[in-house]
């Protein structure tokens, strides 16, 4: 058995190596596919995998058990599924005689439960590896079989799988929003030059990490090509006004003054 420990640092060596993605591949040759990341992973620890280079295999056959919805768990495999009938079911003709008739086309590992993260390996980026912070797509979950997870040994906090860096043409900072888009209130104003944890992608929009606050930026403030389309703004704390009494009534009269001055 492979303490849970053990099994999150292999997860975390292989994102650190940051993979292309690649079919068949288990993180050794920088290059991995969803699967070979956890595959990876027990081979690092010095364990065979016992089976076929496959989500659906896994699925079937190396897990504990599989529930849905998502239980949040650390360590815990994540798999999304086609059902039975979905034009885009597309299972391997070797389950074609099995009970269960889902696909399960992608799976992913939960490195952090508070804040979430589920890491995968996955095509159309030059780093392989991807974090959601949402459940999103994720159906399926369970203890993978090989996994000690009563282990009781300290469990390190995961790296994220990529940073980047704020840059801007000018100015001393760029806005973090609350959602992806620029009619969105900005959350924190942050430094140019500041390091930023990448937890998504989402075309023009990244959604971010820093200084504890989660947010969106558009990707060209991450890429050193910026512009200045979106400068800071101040982003003020609670202020209170108040006003004496007595200066409150020497405003309001001058103004019936003013009034009827006008009037006349």
């Amino acid at each position: 058995m492979i303490p849970l420990q053990t099994f999150l640092s292999n997860i975390q060596k292989i994102v650190a190596s940051k993979p292309y993605y690649q079919l068949g591949e288990d993180g050794s040759r920088g290059k991995c596919d969803c699967i070979g990341l956890i595959i990876g992973a027990f081979r690092r620890s010095g364990e065979p995998w016992p089976g076929k280079h496959g989500s659906n295999w896994t699925a079937r056959n190396h897990m504990v058990a599989l529930t849905s919805p998502v239980i949040v768990e650390l360590g815990n495999l994540v798999f999304k599924a086609y059902e039975p009938g979905d034009k885009a079911n597309t299972l391997p003709d070797d389950y074609k005689g099995h009970p269960d008739q889902r696909d399960y086309y992608h799976v992913g590992v939960i490195t952090s439960v508070s804040p979430l993260q589920i890491t995968h390996c996955t095509g159309g980026t030059t780093n392989g590896i991807k974090v959601d912070t949402k459940i999103g797509q994720w159906r399926f979950s369970g203890r993978v079989d090989g996994v000690d997870y009563e282990s009781k040994e300290d469990i390190p906090p995961m790296n994220p799988a990529e940073t980047a860096i704020v840059a801007a043409s000018s100015g001393k900072s760029v806005r973090m929003r609350a959602s992806p888009s620029i009619q969105s209130i900005a959350k924190a104003n942050v430094p140019i030059g500041a390091e930023v944890d990448v937890l998504q992608k989402a075309g023009d929009w990244w959604e971010i990490r820093y200084g504890g606050k989660t947010g969106w930026m558009l990707a060209t403030f991450l890429n050193g090509d910026a512009v200045d389309d979106d400068p800071p703004v101040d982003i003020p704390n609670t202020v209170t006004i108040t006003i004496d009494r007595a200066l409150a009534e020497l405003f309001a009269e001058a103004l019936a003054v003013s009034i009827r001055e006008k009037s006349t």
